[in-house]
Order: C-alpha cells, then structure tokens, then sequence
C-alpha cells in the first residue's frame, strides 16, 4: 500500500524529494526504534543535516557576499561615473570598466549563482517531503493506510468531504481539494494525515454515534498520528492559524503565536549576519534592504497560515543558516583579505588557461571580439557614421580574428575551418551568378 502514496510530482524536484525522503524515513525509522517517535523532531534532525551538507556551498556564498561588500563602492563609483548615458558604447565602457574590478579581486560577475542553482531544487524538495509526509515516511503512511482500507471508512469519509449538502460539510471542506474525481486509497491517506485536531474530535464523535465498523481502527489510528504529530502540545497538521481560531487553551495559542514571531527573529537575525555594503546609496542596496525589511513579515505571514510543520522548518533552518554565517564570518575575519584576492585571481588564471587548452583561443580574445561585434548595434546621431563604425569594427574583428592561430585541432580551429569553406564557396556562387547574367 504504501509504495502507491504520493510524493511530489514536481519536474524534476520530485527525484531530489525522493533522495530526501529517503533521509526523513531513516531519521523517522531510528527515533521510532529508541521511542521518541516524533515528526516535529525528526523534522529538526532532518533539517540540520541538509543545511549542515551544504555547508560547502554556504561558505562560497558567504565569501562572495563579503567580497561583494568590498567591491561595492567601486562599483557604484562607476555606476555614478555613467549615470544617464544609456548610448551603447558608454553601456559597454561601463560594463568593461565593472569587469575590471572583478578581475581586480578574482570574483566572478555571476558570484553565488551556481550556489543558489544547486540550493533552490534542494530546498523545494524540501518542502515537499515536510507537506506529504505519509508518502514518504513508511511508519506512518502504513498507519494512516490502515484507517484508509479499513471496510466501510471510505464511503463514510467520502460522504462526509465530498457531499456539499452534509451538516458536516463546512468542516471538512479544506479536505475535498486533497482528493479526486475518482479517490484512491492514497488520496485519502494524505486528506486523513492534514486532518485538524478539530476534524478528528468530529469524525471521531460521528463514528461513534454511528456505532461504525471501523471504530477501533480509527481510535488507534487516531492515537497513533497524536502522537507523532505532536510538537509542545500543537499537532504539526496544524497551522497556527488554525490553533488561535479554535480557541485552545492559552498555553497552545501562546506556542502557536511563538511560530511566526520566531519565524520572523531567525530571518532577521539572518540578514543581520550577511556582509553589509560599504557605502553607497544605489538602487541595488535600496532593493536589497527593502527585501531584507519584507521577507521577515513575508516568513511571518507563512509560518502563521501552514501547517506547523512547515514553520518547524523554516526556523530551524534559518537557525543553523545563523550559526554557520557565524562561523563563517569568524573565520573569514581572520583571512587576510590580500591573500584571499591573490587565490581568486589564481584560479581564475588557472580557468582561462584550461579554457584556451581547450578552445585554442584565450578569453581575452573572446571578450574582445564580443565587445567589437555588439559595438554595430550602437544607433549613432548621423547614420552614415554608424555604418562605417560598424563596417570599421567588422574589418577588424576579422583581422583579430586571423591574427590569432587557435591550437591545432581544437574547436576554434575547425570552426575557422568551416568558415573558411563557407565563405569560399559563397564567393564560387557570386561568380557563377554574375556569369548568368
């Protein structure tokens, strides 16, 4: 039963899901076996080790964010040096001049990107392996499986979701977008695993009116899943939204309040740990400090209207994201910032050199003649002027291009190659046509 399930079904995020899914079951498996079974804690657990296998990649970010905290006056003296020239070349000066700086202290323009390519998928899965929790945990997906299956629950839990006329409609209405046109046994296993504390008290309450076959399973289910799903007395199903409008006891609304609230805290503690730019007052610092004043709300607001599970995670991880950037920042203060230039210019040295093994051709080259052949589309005051420029940089782009001879056999050589032949037989049909006529 339980291999049919649902996990995530997310392009390509569903395989990264099902490798962390393995991981969740694993940590489920073993808290199970000392008798702590608890999915708030096996969310924790989880989350630190994730966050703790990327720290590679948090190092890297974090360097470039320092890094780019160094170069920001730099930079924003040559955005200020250009500020309204939108003409090409002056675009183009701008764009070689802020080149110059990151090859100044051996950064890559791209910095991070890379970083946030590898992070993004692995925390969308993420997410997706905390909210379908019964497809990946086996122990509980198996538990929930068994109320599903149980005779005559189907019908019942159906009649109870889907038929809009039923007294206990508006209560379980949340449920009928979790299942199909034609339900399954898995479908029903996800809608009875995001049922509300509120939502077992009911369906509990009408079994037993009813007197219903699947009573006993449903009460051991029922225990079962409390028990798993409970965190400091929230169930994890739960968002704390939901726990303030039921009216529970203060002590649970007081927990549920403590969600968003810290939610909130570990973002801004987060961003107050990140290098902060030297100077500078550029429509990029504006943009990154309203972000950094929005997002904190925007986690608030998110923690307070998912499941609590969610939240779990969402703190935790901005928790050790703070304790790394603490580490890291520590460690960093110490580098001496000459030497830490001095190795990025040698590996960028080391690529560009691996690069021209490879093509025959160096990146200088490359830049130069992109530079010269974007140049053409610059539209000048006085057209004829424009189109000899752009005749001019054409010419020579050619000329640099023969000057240079790429390695014997490599890419760029037979790609002089081809062009060579293409342009020799262009110039046969020219004859042959003029000829004609």
């Amino acid at each position: 039963m339980h291999s049919v399930l649902t996990k995530s079904n997310m392009f390509l995020i569903k395989y990264v899901a099902l490798i962390l899914g393995l991981l969740m079951n694993g940590i489920f498996f073993v808290l199970s076996n000392v008798g702590i079974a608890n999915v708030g804690l096996a969310i924790i657990f989880f989350t630190i080790i994730v966050y703790g296998a990327m720290t590679p990649l948090q190092i890297k970010q974090q360097r470039f964010s320092k890094m780019n905290a160094v170069m920001q006056p730099e930079l924003n003296a040559i955005r200020k040096k250009y500020a309204g020239k939108k003409d090409q070349i002056s675009q183009q000066k701008m764009m070689d001049e802020q080149q110059a700086v990151f090859a100044k202290y051996g950064v890559s323009p791209t910095g991070s990107c890379v970083q946030l390519i590898i992070q993004l998928p692995v925390l969308f899965a993420l997410y997706q392996v905390i909210y379908k929790i019964p497809g990946y945990i086996t122990l509980i997906g198996d538990k929930l499986a068994e109320l599903a299956m149980a005779p005559g629950f189907e019908k019942f839990f159906n009649n109870l979701i889907t038929n809009d006329k039923g007294e206990y409609y508006n209560v379980f209405k949340n449920l009928s977008q979790v299942l199909t046109n034609t339900p399954d046994s898995a479908h029903y296993v996800d809608a009875i695993y995001k049922m509300s504390s509120n939502q077992w008290e009911t369906i509990t309450a009408i079994a037993e009116k009813g007197n219903e076959p699947f009573l006993g399973t449903l009460t051991s289910v029922r225990e079962y899943v409390s028990h798993v799903t409970n965190f400091f007395s929230l169930n994890i199903s739960d968002s704390p939204l939901q726990i303030i409008q039921a009216h529970a006891s203060v002590i649970m609304v007081v927990v549920a309040v403590l969600i968003p609230l810290l939610a909130y805290a570990t973002q801004v503690l987060n961003y107050k740990m990140m290098p902060q730019p030297n100077g500078g007052d550029d429509a990029m610092a504006n943009s990154m400090n309203t972000m950094n004043k929005v997002m904190p709300i925007m986690s608030a607001v998110f923690c307070l209207t998912l499941p609590t599970g969610i939240g779990i995670y969402w703190i935790i991880g901005a928790v050790v994201r703070t304790v790394q950037m603490f580490i890291i920042n520590r460690k960093m203060d110490k580098e001496n910032l000459d030497e830490v230039i001095a190795k990025n210019k040698a590996k960028a040295e080391e690529k560009m050199k691996k690069f021209k093994e490879k093509t025959g051709v160096s990146t200088e080259q490359v830049s130069k003649n992109v530079n010269i052949n974007t140049r053409h589309l610059e539209v000048d005051e006085d057209p004829a002027m424009s189109k000899r420029a752009s005749l001019e940089a054409r010419m020579k782009a050619l000329e640099e291009r023969d000057a240079v001879k790429p390695a014997e056999g490599s890419i760029a050589a037979r790609a002089n190659m081809v062009a060579d032949y293409e342009s020799k037989h262009q110039n046969t049909r020219k004859h042959a046509d003029a000829k004609k006529k």
